[in-house]
C-alpha cells in the first residue's frame, strides 16, 4: 500500500502589533498566569464539576446515538447489575 503524504510548507502566523488579535493574544497570555479561586468550598466545586463533566459525556453520546439517560447511568453506578447495555454504558463512562 502506497503512501498518500503530500508535503504542505507552513508558516507561523505574525498578526500586526496593533491589531486587535494581538491585543486577545495579550490577554489570554496574562489570564493564563491568574490564579484561580472562588468563594466555593472545594469538594462542592468539585462535584459540581463531576455532574457537569456527566452531563457533557451524556450529551457527546447522545449525539453518536446512545439513549442512556443520567437516571440509569447514576442507577448503574449505584447498583452495577441494573446495567442493560455494558456497551453503552463503558461508552458513557470513557
Amino acid at each position: 500500500m502506497k503512501s498518500t503524504f503530500k508535503h504542505f510548507n507552513l508558516k507561523i502566523f505574525e498578526p500586526d502589533f496593533g491589531s486587535n488579535l494581538t491585543d486577545i493574544i495579550i490577554e489570554l497570555d496574562h489570564l493564563r498566569k491568574k490564579q484561580l479561586g472562588g468563594t466555593t468550598h472545594p469538594n462542592i466545586f468539585f462535584q459540581l464539576k463531576g455532574i457537569f463533566h456527566l452531563l457533557e459525556s451524556l450529551g457527546s453520546a447522545r449525539i453518536e446515538g446512545n439513549n442512556t439517560t443520567i437516571a440509569e447511568f447514576i442507577e448503574t453506578k449505584i447498583d452495577p447489575s441494573t446495567r442493560k447495555n455494558e456497551k453503552e454504558f463503558i461508552s458513557l463512562q470513557n
